[in-house]
């Protein structure tokens, strides 16, 4: 996986539209497994597959959600990719 610094801007668009699919199936399996109450704090420390996907899934996104604010000065869903600025800073 490639570090967010080195990324494009369409490519870390790319990945947050992954992610936010990725996001969706495993909210719902946590649903459907009836833990859908529970917080990211008490999520964290389990170690089942979903519990370890999950907690991946939102650090992956708040990486990239980090260098997005880096490049754009604030969060945004998508970076721009039609301008130039929002190119990879590594």
């Amino acid at each position: 996986m490639k570090e967010p610094k080195y990324m494009t801007a369409m490519e870390i668009n790319s990945e947050r539209t992954l992610l936010d699919s990725l996001s969706s199936k495993l909210t719902s399996e946590l649903i459907k497994n009836g833990r859908g109450r529970e917080r990211f704090s008490d999520i964290r420390p389990m170690t089942d597959k979903l519990s370890v996907d999950y907690i991946a899934a939102a650090e992956r996104e708040a990486a990239l959600l980090a260098e997005v604010v880096l490049r754009y000065g604030s969060t945004i869903s998508r970076l721009p990719t039609w301008r130039r600025g929002f190119g990879p800073r590594g």
